[in-house]
């Protein structure tokens, strides 16, 4: 079984012990990390016959992503946009996050459902780190737009980690899995998915 937890599990860490790995200790300070975090801790304590392994999965991104996460909503507003400058608006840019492509984290619980050492925690992730802006910034590009950016009070988050970088040394080594789609084509095939759903295509490329 593999259980798919979170990297909102550990709460905001320091610079220093940046790039986490699986045994840092899980500090998460909001509902959503302490329900991943009870959830994780319940899967492993009582496995009883089942080969349990869990998936400490970071940002998600990709073609497809919903309104409901930031880069989701920065595509759809773009795309959706009839006025040039596209009003966007967002919360806190300066954040830095792991993403990890949606179709490489699929592959993660594959493999981890083949290959996971049971009772054991994995980070799924790219190892890297970008802020929030940089994300943004190529969607604009992408889509030929200009963009005057407005702050949406509710996207902000109290408590919410400045940085988030995953070491990926125990799923690589014990697993075989790395990931292999970058960050660019990521928000590519995402942008492109956006347009799609407006009615046009365009083809999945950087």
């Amino acid at each position: 079984m593999v259980v798919v937890g979170s990297a909102a599990e550990l709460g905001p860490v320091a610079a220093a012990d940046l790039p986490v790995d699986e045994d840092q200790p899980c500090r998460p300070t909001l509902a959503y990390g302490r329900s991943k975090a009870a959830a994780t801790a319940l899967a492993l304590a009582g496995r009883g016959a089942l080969h349990v392994v869990v998936a400490r999965v970071f940002n998600l991104i990709g073609p497809g992503m919903p309104r409901s996460v930031a880069f989701g909503r920065f595509a759809a507003q773009l795309a959706a946009a009839d006025v040039d400058p596209v009003e966007v608006q967002a919360g806190r840019l300066d954040p830095r996050r792991d993403f990890v492509d949606v179709r490489d984290a699929a592959r993660a619980l594959i493999a981890l459902a083949q290959r996971g050492r049971p009772g054991r925690v994995y980070n799924v992730a790219s190892g890297r780190s970008y802020a929030i802006r940089e994300g943004l910034d190529r969607l604009v590009s992408l889509s030929g737009r200009t963009a005057r950016v407005t702050l949406d009070a509710g996207a902000l988050r109290v408590a919410e980690p400045d940085a988030t970088r995953a070491d990926l040394s125990r799923i690589t080594t014990e697993v075989g899995w790395r990931p292999e789609i970058p960050f660019e084509q990521s928000m590519a095939d995402l942008w492109a998915s956006a347009i799609a759903s407006k009615g046009r295509s365009l083809p999945l490329t950087a």
